[in-house]
């Protein structure tokens, strides 16, 4: 840490001069917030000035310690920058020299990167995301040197390979978090009486969100759940229901301070955007004000012709953000939808909980088109299954007049005989969280951590079922949402963030033969489960309506926390009860589905800190 300014007191005992200071300090938490701490300096002069100790000679030369990706790439968001950490700091003056990323090809294409340095650490970010399908190398030169001029034994090259990307059935983007709100076009909005709606595409029954809250130290952030076209990011100068402003001046995002009784445009909020291919973030000029009601504006439509001039948020694929997850099918998946408006107030500033954001990564649904496509691969780099992020369905029961039923494979094939990923969904993601105080509890210690609701998407399963008479019905589940549903205050009747607790656990054992205790998160996931392209269709029967829309479920998680070689965060859950999905079928029909203990996996991957 550079520059860190110290207040004491100098003063020298016995001829000796000796200073003891204090400082404050403003280290970045898991690269996201900001912190405070005080330091103590304590500095006392040699006795005799003219045999001090001999310095320390450093002679040994920089090791690379570890890199990002390695063979971690499925744990990195595409936008994500490439990292070389070392065993000590890094001269800077000729990285941008020595150290240069190859696409490997018949012509070894040099790519156009941005090479930073940050303590030990080397930061590589190319100037566009990475092609997926493709292979990379890293070569770093001879003239690396530390920062006492010793440089690296020899140079050295590290490579990768992206992930596989299918570019059939292509899928319109989604909102995959933000903060503050929920990643859903929201109907029923009531500014003057605090209620910001619920998701459009639902029940009128679902739960409705009061209007977010939001530190006024803290910016907005957005992540999408593919990569975007950024030349479709345009911060709006003027309100959207001017009539007077053109197109241009709305932009595709827009922040707007309200009139919480007319419902009505006052400014829109001068600020800053920052983005790369994923994420975007807006910083206000000035702090948000403590309940003054202001709305992100996120701008799409059903189509675009996505060059930017419409001001439509859009893909890299060409495809114009869809808003309305709860409509989704295989038929309409490339279509986007209306404009997403998410209200929000200001609150005094949060100093007292860590915002870190979180993904559910691995993901094996590379383009997020929600099914398993040929190329896409159920291994990771080094070739053990992944199963994080993941469920898989099992059939407990049916009635009616389902005679059998069976998922993944039809009914005359065993089990042992359906591959995994025929029965298996795959779960993808995001979730922003603050980590709040250590806590004292009756039941021992523990750290809460407010969970901010999202929309999890999974890949689509097929269910095979027989009816009478010998009638087939196959009837893929097309793609699912789980919308994480908040908690209510028991007083006011607020809805609030979701909860869960780190925590330690005395008997985990982490594999080494007998318990040695670890850290734990423990959190109980209350979600809606909807399945819009689920319409069972059968000859005689006809279409079938389901009761896979809002239909709630809920999910207990519990798992260990760990850390990544780059420091990052890494939270492995697992269900711990059985989870059971009635599934009916027309009016007097019904299969019934379970996930059974330890069957379904979240995986959580905090942000990389030096991007």
């Amino acid at each position: 840490m550079l520059h860190i300014d110290l207040f004491g007191i100098g003063m020298t005992e016995n001829g000796v001069l000796v200073v003891d200071t204090l400082g404050e300090i403003n280290p970045v938490l898991l690269g996201v917030e900001k912190a405070n701490g005080l330091v103590s300096f304590f500095l006392e002069a040699y006795a005799d000035q003219n045999n001090a100790p001999v310095r320390v000679v450093d002679d040994e030369p920089p090791k690379l310690q570890t890199w990002l990706p390695g063979d971690i790439i499925d744990r990195v968001d595409p936008a994500d920058p490439l990292l070389l950490i070392f065993t000590e700091p890094l001269q800077p003056e000729n990285l941008s020299e020595e150290v240069v990323l190859i696409k490997v090809g018949a012509t070894n294409e040099k790519v156009d990167v941005v090479v930073t340095h940050d303590g030990t650490t080397v930061i590589i970010k190319p100037l566009q995301p990475l092609s997926f399908d493709s292979e990379y190398s890293i070569s770093v030169g001879s003239q690396v040197k530390d920062m006492a001029d010793n440089p690296v034994v020899s140079a050295f090259n590290v490579s990768f390979s992206t992930l596989s990307f299918s570019m059939s059935n292509l899928a319109a983007p989604l909102v995959g978090s933000i903060h503050p709100g929920y990643s859903c076009k929201l109907v029923g909005m009531d500014l003057a009486n605090n209620i910001a709606g619920r998701c459009e595409g639902g029940k009128e029954s679902d739960d409705k969100f009061n209007i977010f809250k939001h530190p006024a130290n803290r910016p907005i952030y957005i992540n999408f759940n593919q990569l975007m076209d950024t030349k479709t990011f345009s911060l709006g100068t003027a309100c959207g229901d001017d009539i007077d402003a053109s197109i241009e001046q709305k932009g595709s995002i827009r922040v707007e301070e309200m009139d919480a009784e007319t419902g009505l445009c006052i400014k829109p909020v001068d600020g800053s955007l920052h983005y790369d291919g994923t994420r975007v973030s807006f910083e206000p000029t000035l702090p948000w004000k403590d309940h003054k009601v202001y709305q992100i504006v996120l701008k799409s439509n059903t189509s675009s012709i996505c060059d930017g001039t419409d001001f439509i948020l859009c893909s890299a694929t060409g495809l114009p953000l869809r808003t309305i997850p709860l409509t989704l099918t295989f038929d309409n998946a490339h279509q986007g939808s209306g404009t997403l408006v998410m209200p929000f107030t200001g609150t005094v500033s949060e100093n007292n909980k860590v915002y870190n954001p979180l993904s559910k990564l691995p993901v094996v649904d590379v383009n997020r088109n929600y099914q398993f496509d040929s190329n896409e691969s159920t291994e990771d780099a080094t070739g053990s299954a992944i199963i994080e992020n993941s469920s898989k369905l099992s059939i407990s029961g049916f009635g009616g007049l389902i005679r059998e039923a069976a998922m993944g494979c039809p009914v005359n094939i065993s089990p042992e005989n359906c591959p995994d990923e025929k029965e298996t969904i795959f779960v993808s993601g995001y979730l922003p969280t603050e980590v709040g105080m250590f806590e004292e509890v009756a039941s021992g210690t523990r750290i809460p951590v407010d969970l901010h609701s999202q929309v999890l998407m999974t890949t689509s399963v097929t269910m095979y079922t027989k009816a009478i008479l010998g009638i087939s019905i196959i009837a893929p589940t097309g793609p699912q949402i789980m919308r994480m549903r908040g908690r209510y205050h028991p007083e006011t009747g607020q809805s609030m963030p979701g909860i869960g607790y780190i925590l330690w656990d005395e008997n985990y054992d982490n594999g080494v033969g007998s318990p040695t205790g670890h850290a734990m998160f423990q959190s109980t996931m209350d979600v809606y489960l909807d399945a819009p392209g689920l319409v069972p269709t059968a000859p005689i029967l006809g279409e079938m309506e389901t009761n896979m829309h809002s239909l709630p479920l809920t999910i207990d998680l519990y798992g260990p926390i760990v850390f990544l070689p780059d420091g990052r965060m890494e939270i492995k859950l697992q269900n711990t009860n059985t989870v059971d999905i009635d599934v009916e079928v027309g009016s007097d029909s019904h299969v019934d589905l379970k996930i059974l203990p330890n069957d379904l996996s979240i995986n959580l991957v905090s942000k990389m800190v030096k991007s």
